[in-house]
């Protein structure tokens, strides 16, 4: 991933100012700062649920997943991996795969479990 001079204000503050950086596929990343200083925006803008002002991004086929810093309740009780698994849509992938496999005998039941 490039990102070069990347800039998002708010109408009361700049929170990001021509921010640049290259990320590899090996690399690993850890994004560190005071609260108020862009760390979330910056994530939102690379997951692409926020716009930005000016600069560019190069994803190079890569994608950025986002997890919320608060769980609604309902999710209290998850592990960290069934939390991620549901809200990529993977726990109810693995249900549905579950079922299918008790119904293999019956063809609407095998085609489903192809696609």
């Amino acid at each position: 991933m490039i990102v070069k001079n990347l800039s998002k204000s708010y109408p009361t503050k700049k929170v990001l100012d021509n921010v640049s950086f290259t990320i590899s596929s090996s690399d690993k990343v850890a994004l560190i700062g005071n609260n108020g200083e862009g760390k979330s925006t910056l994530l939102h803008i690379l997951n692409k649920t926020l716009g930005y002002d000016s600069g560019s991004i190069d994803y190079e086929n890569h994608s950025v997943s986002l997890l919320k810093q608060e769980f609604e309740i309902k999710y209290y009780d998850y592990t960290i991996i069934d939390y991620i698994k549901e809200s990529l849509g993977l726990l109810k992938l693995e249900n549905d795969i579950k079922r299918l496999e008790n119904n293999l005998d019956d063809e609407k039941c095998m085609n489903e479990y192809r696609r």
